[in-house]
Order: C-alpha cells, then structure tokens, then sequence
C-alpha cells in the first residue's frame, strides 16, 4: 500500500498528539504501507502499528520505535543509528544490511514468529527475522529474545547482549569481539568462525553450541555451559576453560549411541516443535552433520538448521523442507525429487547430480498473527548454487533466487522458472525444452 508524503505527515502528526494524550491524536496504523527510502530521522512512532510495512532504506536515525508493531517488516538496508526499538515486535522482520549503531532493542521480540502458508494453505511453519550482515556496533540487545534468527555477519563489536535469548540463533563469521554476553542463552547456536575475542560470556549457556574455528582469546567464560559444544579449531585460552563447565564438550559432534537413532529421535522433537510452534520439542540444529546416505524420504525438516551439512546421496523425496538452512550443505547425487522446499535457503550449496524432479522451489507468502496476507514473500534462495547435471525437470522454480547459480548440463525441461531471478546464472548444455524462462541475465555459454 503506497502512501503519499501528505497523507503520512498527517498520520506522523496525529500520532505525535496519541502519544502526548492530546486532543486530536490516533495511533498510527501503517500496517503494509510502502514508505520505502523516505528520511524520517528522529520520527515518533511509538507503540506504531507498523505490521508488514516495507520502510527498507529508510533513514530512521534517533527514531522512536519502542513498542512498535513491525511484525515481518521490512527494514533491510535502513538507518537505525541510535534509533529507540526497545520492546518492539520484530517477528519475522528484515533487518539485513541495516545500521543499528549504537541502537536500543531491549526486550525486543526477534522470535520467528511468522506464519506462512505451506504450500496451499493446509499446514504453516515459522520464519525467523533476519539481521544478517547488520552493523550494530554497541548497540543494546538485553533481555532481547533472538531465538532462531540469522544474526550471520553481523557486526556487535562492543554490543550488550546481556541475558538476551538466542537459542539456535545463527551467528556465524559474526564479529562480538568486546561484547557482553553475559548470562545469554545460546543453546544449539550457531557461532562457527566467530570473533568473540574479548568478549564476555560469564554465565552463558552454551550447551550444544557450534564454534568450530571461532575466536575467544581473551574471552571471559567463568561459569559458561560448554556441554556437548563442537569446539573443532576454536582459538581459545586454557585457562579460561578451566573456569567453564565443559565435562561433556567435545571437538566434534557426540558419537554416543546409534546415530540413525538419535538421528529419528531429533526429528521427532523437531516435527513436535513445529507443531506446537516452539512450545515443545526442540528444533533440529545440525550445523556441518554429516547425514550423507541417510533415508530422510518424507522427512518433517521445514525451519531445520543444517548449514553446511554433508547429504551427498541421502534420499530426501518427498521432504518438508520448508525454510530450512541448507546453506553452504552438500547434497551431490541427493535425491529430492517432489521436496518442498519452498523459502528454504540453499545459497552456496552444492547440489551437482542431485535430482528435483518435480520439486517446488518457489516462494511463500508470509501471513500475519492473524492470518492475513502481508504483502510479503519470501522466495527460495539458491543463489550461488552449483547445479551441474542436476535434474530439475518439471521443478516449479517460480520467483526463486538463481543469481550466479551454475546451471550447466541441468535438466530444465518442462520447468518454471517463471519470475525467477537468474542473472548471472549459467545454463551452458542445460536441457530447456518447454521450460517456462521468464528472466534476464542468464548467461548460456562461458
């Protein structure tokens, strides 16, 4: 919903006189609106109505926002320096690439909370807000609840973090050198090849944590829980371990028990937490498994976190793949034929002689707490992605992310690629008899 400049220095106006309790003042409602690139540095816009609306590369420097509604908006790219969004609703919101400098997010819901339709409107899973590559050098995240979110090359130097919820949060390459982590829950996070030089994580649970290659020297640990943590190549002191629990850590993943056990286990808690919306049960955090060759054949792995993870042959037909990270894994000669992987992010991932026939790789639409359309999409990403000799005949590929995909020798027949982003994408020998190829930018040789 497009507004013009008038309209909104009226609706700013009237909700400046609300939030002063005077005469003439409504809450402003700019639920949807497209107010996209505008300068509202220092704007009022407490407790604000601001659900799905699209405020990317906005300047909102010195900006209240604390109390706002801005479930799954749409604030990449924007200017949030010193900007006030304490106790804000973020579900399911876009923050990448934004500047948060020093910005206030205490108490701030960052939960996936979004509800999305599944593929036709029987079943609905969660997307998690996204804050990747955000530079929120000594912003204020205390008691912020992060869980699930993709918080990946963000910059925190000097960020507090204090007693903040970020379970299964990915944090991964983020720089917190100089943060304070104290008393934070990072149960299941995902911290490999992070910069936590310096840092504070007195307290912290850890538990299951991944930081294979990530940096603590000089990080204080007193009290942390490293149980089950994967420290593979982690730069860390010894001394400081010695002041941390970690009777159960372990370099690499645990080996106890049968893993095709644990394996079915794991899923079961996670289809329970997606059932009850993270209520019960417990997401499936894999980072780097290796599952290769496992029968995951109509398996429930929609919001799963396997980044990185080894699936090179694994029978995956017929999978809910819903908004999985399935970033930077290994799935050549993986069989996903008739998957749904509908959102799910297979950016840098290696798919080369993995068969989609039939497979949908489109986009969701994301709905409110309501159930109401947003107005916002959210598509599959394989942007990077090696397809080489790949079968994605009769895949329905509508609106998905194919930017510098390698599509070489694929068999795209009878596929829809209709809206697809394909620039840069390379589809030299590629098989395009009755593919629907709506796109530009492609290059088919070279």
């Amino acid at each position: 919903m497009a507004m013009t400049p008038q309209n909104l220095v009226g609706v700013l106006k009237r909700h400046r006189l609300w939030v002063n309790q005077q005469r003439g003042g409504a809450r402003a409602d700019l639920s949807r609106a497209d107010i996209s690139g505008l300068d509202l540095r220092g704007v009022v816009l407490h407790a604000a109505k601001l659900l799905g609306a699209r405020l990317c590369g906005c300047i909102l420097s010195h900006a209240d926002l604390g109390a706002a509604d801005l479930f799954t908006a749409d604030l990449s790219g924007a200017d949030l320096t010193n900007a006030d969004l304490g106790d804000s609703d973020l579900r399911g919101a876009d923050l990448s690439g934004a500047k948060l400098h020093g910005a206030v997010l205490r108490g701030a819901d960052l939960r996936g909370g979004t509800m999305l339709d599944a593929g036709g409107g029987a079943g609905t899973t969660t997307i998690h807000s996204t804050l990747r590559g955000a530079e929120m050098q000594e912003a204020v995240l205390v008691d912020a609840n992060a869980a699930g979110a993709d918080l990946s090359l963000t910059v925190m130097i000097g960020a507090d973090l204090e007693g903040a919820r970020l379970e299964g949060a990915n944090l991964r390459n983020s720089n917190l050198s100089g943060a304070s982590i104290k008393n934070a829950v990072l149960t299941g996070a995902d911290l490999c090849g992070a910069d936590l030089s310096g840092a504070c994580l007195e307290g912290a649970d850890l538990t299951g944590a991944s930081l294979e290659g990530a940096d603590l020297r000089d990080a204080r640990i007193d009290g942390a829980s490293l149980r089950g943590a994967i420290l593979s190549d982690a730069k860390i002191d010894e001394a400081a371990m010695a002041a941390a629990d970690t009777d159960a850590a372990t370099v690499l993943p645990s080996g106890d028990g049968d893993p095709v056990d644990d394996l079915h286990e794991r899923l079961a808690t996670h289809k329970l937490w997606l059932e009850t919306q993270g209520a019960q049960g417990t997401r499936l955090v894999l980072p780097h498994a290796d599952l290769g060759s496992f029968n995951l054949a109509g398996a429930t792995l929609s919001g799963a976190l396997l980044a990185g993870a080894v699936l090179s042959g694994a029978d995956l037909r017929g999978a809910e793949l819903v908004l999985a990270d399935l970033s930077g894994a290994t799935l050549r000669n993986a069989d996903l034929g008739g998957a749904n992987l509908e959102g799910c992010n297979l950016s840098g991932a290696d798919l080369t002689g993995a068969t989609l026939t039939q497979a949908r790789l489109g986009e969701l639409e994301v709905l409110g707490s309501d159930g109401a359309p947003t107005g916002r999409q959210w598509p599959a990403n394989l942007s990077g992605a090696t397809l080489v000799q790949a079968r994605l005949d009769m895949a329905d590929l509508r609106k998905t992310v194919l930017v510098g995909a390698d599509l070489s020798g694929a068999d795209l027949e009878n596929a829809d690629l209709a809206d697809a982003r394909i620039d840069g994408a390379r589809l030299h020998g590629a098989k395009l008899a009755g593919t629907l190829l709506a796109g530009q930018g492609a290059r088919k040789a070279g």
